[in-house]
Protein backbone atom coordinates (compact mmCIF):
# COMPACT_ATOMS: atom_id res chain seq x y z
CA UNK A 1 0.00 0.00 0.00
CA UNK A 2 1.50 3.26 -1.18
CA UNK A 3 0.45 5.33 1.85
CA UNK A 4 2.85 3.29 4.02
CA UNK A 5 5.76 3.12 1.58
CA UNK A 6 7.63 6.11 3.03
CA UNK A 7 6.67 5.69 6.67
CA UNK A 8 8.84 4.13 9.36
CA UNK A 9 6.87 1.12 10.58
CA UNK A 10 7.27 -1.03 13.67
CA UNK A 11 5.53 -4.42 13.74
CA UNK A 12 4.75 -6.00 17.11
CA UNK A 13 3.50 -9.54 16.80
CA UNK A 14 3.30 -12.70 18.89
CA UNK A 15 0.12 -14.67 18.14
CA UNK A 16 -0.03 -17.04 15.17
CA UNK A 17 -3.35 -15.83 13.71
CA UNK A 18 -2.34 -12.19 13.57
CA UNK A 19 1.15 -13.10 12.40
CA UNK A 20 -0.17 -14.95 9.34
CA UNK A 21 -2.25 -11.96 8.24
CA UNK A 22 0.32 -9.29 9.01
CA UNK A 23 3.27 -11.14 7.48
CA UNK A 24 1.33 -11.90 4.28
CA UNK A 25 0.24 -8.27 4.02
CA UNK A 26 3.83 -7.08 4.49
CA UNK A 27 5.20 -9.53 1.94
CA UNK A 28 2.57 -8.84 -0.73
CA UNK A 29 2.98 -5.07 -0.45
CA UNK A 30 6.79 -5.26 -0.13
CA UNK A 31 6.81 -3.05 2.94
CA UNK A 32 10.03 -2.36 4.86
CA UNK A 33 9.76 -2.44 8.63
CA UNK A 34 11.50 -3.19 11.90
CA UNK A 35 9.89 -5.56 14.35
CA UNK A 36 9.48 -6.99 17.80
CA UNK A 37 8.47 -10.48 16.76
CA UNK A 38 8.15 -13.21 19.40
CA UNK A 39 6.40 -16.47 20.28
CA UNK A 40 4.65 -18.41 17.47
CA UNK A 41 4.93 -15.36 15.18
CA UNK A 42 8.71 -15.80 15.00
CA UNK A 43 8.49 -19.06 13.04
CA UNK A 44 5.81 -17.68 10.71
CA UNK A 45 7.96 -14.71 9.67
CA UNK A 46 10.94 -17.04 9.31
CA UNK A 47 9.06 -19.56 7.12
CA UNK A 48 7.96 -16.78 4.77
CA UNK A 49 11.57 -15.52 4.57
CA UNK A 50 10.58 -11.99 5.49
CA UNK A 51 13.59 -9.81 6.20
CA UNK A 52 13.45 -7.12 8.87
CA UNK A 53 15.45 -5.61 11.70
CA UNK A 54 14.55 -7.23 15.02
CA UNK A 55 14.31 -4.61 17.76
CA UNK A 56 15.08 -5.44 21.37
CA UNK A 57 13.92 -2.37 23.24
CA UNK A 58 10.24 -1.48 22.97
CA UNK A 59 10.40 2.15 24.10
CA UNK A 60 13.28 3.05 21.80
CA UNK A 61 11.70 1.23 18.85
CA UNK A 62 8.42 3.10 19.27
CA UNK A 63 10.11 6.48 19.56
CA UNK A 64 12.04 5.86 16.32
CA UNK A 65 9.03 4.80 14.21
CA UNK A 66 5.94 6.62 12.95
CA UNK A 67 3.41 3.79 12.71
CA UNK A 68 2.96 0.93 15.15
CA UNK A 69 1.16 -2.12 13.77
CA UNK A 70 0.36 -4.93 16.19
CA UNK A 71 -1.61 -8.12 16.33
CA UNK A 72 -4.17 -8.74 19.04
CA UNK A 73 -4.12 -11.48 21.61
CA UNK A 74 -5.96 -12.00 24.83
CA UNK A 75 -4.06 -10.57 27.82
CA UNK A 76 -0.66 -10.30 26.11
CA UNK A 77 0.91 -7.38 27.99
CA UNK A 78 3.45 -6.49 25.28
CA UNK A 79 0.63 -5.27 23.03
CA UNK A 80 -0.77 -3.06 25.77
CA UNK A 81 2.63 -1.66 26.67
CA UNK A 82 3.21 -0.78 23.03
CA UNK A 83 -0.19 0.91 22.63
CA UNK A 84 0.36 2.92 25.82
CA UNK A 85 3.84 4.06 24.76
CA UNK A 86 2.70 4.79 21.20
CA UNK A 87 -0.07 6.98 22.53
CA UNK A 88 2.37 8.80 24.80
CA UNK A 89 4.71 9.57 21.89
CA UNK A 90 1.81 10.43 19.55
CA UNK A 91 2.36 7.63 17.07
CA UNK A 92 -0.25 6.13 14.75
CA UNK A 93 -1.48 2.87 16.27
CA UNK A 94 -2.96 0.12 14.08
CA UNK A 95 -4.20 -3.29 15.21
CA UNK A 96 -5.03 -6.37 13.14
CA UNK A 97 -7.97 -8.48 14.31
CA UNK A 98 -7.64 -12.04 13.02
CA UNK A 99 -10.88 -13.59 14.33
CA UNK A 100 -14.59 -12.86 14.89
CA UNK A 101 -14.78 -13.14 18.66
CA UNK A 102 -14.04 -11.20 21.88
CA UNK A 103 -13.28 -8.00 19.98
CA UNK A 104 -13.45 -5.59 22.90
CA UNK A 105 -11.69 -7.95 25.29
CA UNK A 106 -8.64 -7.98 23.01
CA UNK A 107 -8.01 -4.37 23.98
CA UNK A 108 -8.52 -4.75 27.73
CA UNK A 109 -5.67 -5.11 30.20
CA UNK A 110 -5.93 -4.77 33.99
CA UNK A 111 -9.44 -3.33 33.76
CA UNK A 112 -8.38 -0.68 31.24
CA UNK A 113 -9.12 -0.42 27.53
CA UNK A 114 -6.58 0.77 24.95
CA UNK A 115 -8.12 1.42 21.54
CA UNK A 116 -5.95 2.05 18.44
CA UNK A 117 -6.45 4.76 15.80
CA UNK A 118 -7.19 2.09 13.19
CA UNK A 119 -8.45 -1.47 13.40
CA UNK A 120 -7.79 -3.69 10.40
CA UNK A 121 -9.97 -6.66 9.55
CA UNK A 122 -9.80 -9.16 6.71
CA UNK A 123 -13.42 -9.72 5.65
CA UNK A 124 -16.81 -8.03 5.48
CA UNK A 125 -18.16 -10.04 8.43
CA UNK A 126 -15.45 -8.78 10.75
CA UNK A 127 -15.81 -5.23 9.41
CA UNK A 128 -19.54 -5.15 10.09
CA UNK A 129 -19.03 -6.41 13.63
CA UNK A 130 -16.10 -4.11 14.38
CA UNK A 131 -17.98 -1.01 13.22
CA UNK A 132 -20.69 -1.67 15.78
CA UNK A 133 -18.21 -2.08 18.63
CA UNK A 134 -15.43 0.42 17.90
CA UNK A 135 -17.10 3.75 17.20
CA UNK A 136 -14.00 5.90 17.73
CA UNK A 137 -11.48 3.85 15.71
CA UNK A 138 -11.29 3.78 11.94
CA UNK A 139 -12.14 0.32 10.60
CA UNK A 140 -10.21 -0.64 7.49
CA UNK A 141 -10.85 -3.74 5.38
CA UNK A 142 -7.55 -5.31 4.31
CA UNK A 143 -7.33 -8.03 1.70
CA UNK A 144 -6.54 -11.43 3.21
CA UNK A 145 -3.42 -12.28 1.21
CA UNK A 146 -2.78 -15.28 3.45
CA UNK A 147 -5.97 -17.16 2.52
CA UNK A 148 -5.73 -16.01 -1.08
CA UNK A 149 -2.28 -17.56 -1.41
CA UNK A 150 -3.47 -20.81 0.17
CA UNK A 151 -6.32 -21.08 -2.34
CA UNK A 152 -3.93 -20.54 -5.23
CA UNK A 153 -1.60 -23.28 -4.00
CA UNK A 154 -4.14 -25.85 -2.80
CA UNK A 155 -3.62 -28.10 -5.86
CA UNK A 156 -0.01 -28.58 -4.72
CA UNK A 157 -1.15 -30.63 -1.74
CA UNK A 158 -1.73 -34.35 -2.12
CA UNK A 159 -4.31 -35.36 0.43
CA UNK A 160 -3.70 -38.59 2.26
CA UNK A 161 -5.75 -40.22 4.98
CA UNK A 162 -5.24 -38.35 8.24
CA UNK A 163 -8.33 -37.03 9.99
CA UNK A 164 -7.47 -34.25 12.42
CA UNK A 165 -9.42 -33.04 15.43
CA UNK A 166 -8.20 -29.58 16.45
CA UNK A 167 -8.92 -28.55 20.03
CA UNK A 168 -9.78 -24.99 21.08
CA UNK A 169 -9.41 -24.93 24.88
CA UNK A 170 -13.13 -24.58 25.54
CA UNK A 171 -12.55 -25.22 29.26
CA UNK A 172 -10.37 -22.12 29.55
CA UNK A 173 -12.86 -20.04 27.58
CA UNK A 174 -15.55 -20.94 30.11
CA UNK A 175 -13.36 -20.44 33.16
CA UNK A 176 -11.23 -17.42 32.26
CA UNK A 177 -13.28 -15.60 29.63
CA UNK A 178 -16.61 -16.51 31.28
CA UNK A 179 -18.05 -17.75 27.98
CA UNK A 180 -21.36 -19.60 28.19
CA UNK A 181 -20.33 -22.79 26.45
CA UNK A 182 -22.24 -25.88 27.53
CA UNK A 183 -19.74 -28.52 26.43
CA UNK A 184 -16.25 -29.45 27.64
CA UNK A 185 -13.08 -30.23 25.69
CA UNK A 186 -13.52 -33.89 26.61
CA UNK A 187 -17.07 -33.93 25.22
CA UNK A 188 -15.90 -32.26 21.99
CA UNK A 189 -13.08 -34.75 21.45
CA UNK A 190 -15.10 -37.87 22.28
CA UNK A 191 -18.09 -36.90 20.13
CA UNK A 192 -15.77 -36.03 17.24
CA UNK A 193 -14.05 -39.41 17.50
CA UNK A 194 -17.41 -41.21 17.56
CA UNK A 195 -18.53 -39.34 14.45
CA UNK A 196 -15.34 -40.30 12.59
CA UNK A 197 -15.60 -43.97 13.61
CA UNK A 198 -19.14 -44.20 12.28
CA UNK A 199 -18.54 -42.56 8.92
CA UNK A 200 -14.84 -42.70 8.07
CA UNK A 201 -11.64 -44.71 8.40
CA UNK A 202 -10.89 -44.58 12.12
CA UNK A 203 -7.30 -45.82 11.96
CA UNK A 204 -5.73 -42.44 11.27
CA UNK A 205 -7.25 -40.04 13.81
CA UNK A 206 -4.96 -37.34 15.17
CA UNK A 207 -5.42 -34.64 17.78
CA UNK A 208 -3.93 -31.19 17.16
CA UNK A 209 -3.62 -29.54 20.54
CA UNK A 210 -4.35 -25.82 20.90
CA UNK A 211 -1.17 -23.80 21.74
CA UNK A 212 -2.62 -22.78 25.13
CA UNK A 213 -3.18 -26.40 26.20
CA UNK A 214 -0.97 -29.20 27.49
CA UNK A 215 -0.71 -32.62 25.85
CA UNK A 216 -1.06 -34.27 29.26
CA UNK A 217 -4.70 -33.12 29.46
CA UNK A 218 -5.60 -35.09 26.33
CA UNK A 219 -3.39 -38.07 27.13
CA UNK A 220 -5.49 -38.45 30.29
CA UNK A 221 -8.79 -38.05 28.39
CA UNK A 222 -7.80 -40.69 25.82
CA UNK A 223 -6.50 -43.10 28.46
CA UNK A 224 -9.64 -42.69 30.58
CA UNK A 225 -11.82 -43.58 27.57
CA UNK A 226 -9.59 -46.42 26.30
CA UNK A 227 -8.65 -44.49 23.14
CA UNK A 228 -4.89 -44.79 23.31
CA UNK A 229 -4.78 -45.58 19.57
CA UNK A 230 -5.57 -41.90 18.84
CA UNK A 231 -2.33 -40.10 18.03
CA UNK A 232 -1.12 -36.62 18.94
CA UNK A 233 -0.09 -34.48 15.97
CA UNK A 234 3.44 -33.16 16.40
CA UNK A 235 3.32 -30.80 13.43
CA UNK A 236 1.82 -27.41 14.35
CA UNK A 237 2.11 -25.61 11.01
CA UNK A 238 -1.31 -25.93 9.29
CA UNK A 239 0.27 -25.82 5.83
CA UNK A 240 2.53 -28.77 6.64
CA UNK A 241 -0.06 -30.96 8.33
CA UNK A 242 -2.48 -30.22 5.47
CA UNK A 243 -0.26 -32.27 3.17
CA UNK A 244 -1.43 -35.45 4.86
CA UNK A 245 -4.91 -34.41 5.95
CA UNK A 246 -8.18 -35.26 4.26
CA UNK A 247 -10.55 -33.90 6.91
CA UNK A 248 -10.54 -31.50 9.85
CA UNK A 249 -12.95 -31.21 12.77
CA UNK A 250 -12.53 -28.04 14.80
CA UNK A 251 -14.63 -25.74 16.95
CA UNK A 252 -14.78 -22.06 16.00
CA UNK A 253 -11.07 -21.71 15.23
CA UNK A 254 -9.02 -20.04 12.50
CA UNK A 255 -7.96 -23.49 11.32
CA UNK A 256 -11.35 -23.83 9.63
CA UNK A 257 -10.88 -21.09 6.97
CA UNK A 258 -7.24 -22.12 6.51
CA UNK A 259 -8.13 -25.79 5.95
CA UNK A 260 -11.04 -24.99 3.65
CA UNK A 261 -8.79 -22.70 1.58
CA UNK A 262 -6.46 -25.69 1.16
CA UNK A 263 -9.29 -27.87 -0.12
CA UNK A 264 -9.65 -29.98 3.03
CA UNK A 265 -13.13 -31.12 4.10
CA UNK A 266 -14.02 -29.09 7.19
CA UNK A 267 -16.50 -29.65 10.01
CA UNK A 268 -17.21 -26.97 12.60
CA UNK A 269 -18.46 -28.50 15.85
CA UNK A 270 -21.88 -26.96 16.50
CA UNK A 271 -22.18 -24.93 19.71
CA UNK A 272 -25.51 -24.07 21.29
CA UNK A 273 -26.14 -20.34 21.57
CA UNK A 274 -25.78 -18.05 18.58
CA UNK A 275 -23.23 -15.89 20.42
CA UNK A 276 -20.81 -18.85 20.49
CA UNK A 277 -20.97 -19.52 16.74
CA UNK A 278 -18.63 -16.90 15.29
CA UNK A 279 -16.75 -18.32 12.28
CA UNK A 280 -18.71 -17.20 9.17
CA UNK A 281 -20.46 -20.05 7.39
CA UNK A 282 -18.50 -19.49 4.16
CA UNK A 283 -15.30 -20.65 5.89
CA UNK A 284 -16.20 -24.31 6.49
CA UNK A 285 -18.14 -27.09 4.75
CA UNK A 286 -20.57 -28.33 7.40
CA UNK A 287 -21.53 -28.10 11.04
CA UNK A 288 -20.98 -31.24 13.09
CA UNK A 289 -24.13 -31.64 15.19
CA UNK A 290 -24.28 -34.34 17.86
Amino acid sequence: MKIYAKKKILIICRDAGGAELISSWLKFNKISFSGIISGPAKNIFKQKKIKFKQRLFLKKAIKENQIIIAGTGWNYKEYFKSWKLAKKYKKIIISFIDHWKNYKLRFKFKKKYFFPHEIWVSDIYAKKKAKKIFTKSKIRLIKNHYLEQLRKNKTHYRKKNKIIIATNNLDAAKKILKEKIKISDEFFVLKSINFIKKKYDSTNIYLKIHPSEKRKKYIQILKKNNLTNIKMLKETDPIKFAKSCKMLIACETNLLPVSKALGIKTYNFFLEGKINRVVPRVYFDNYLRV
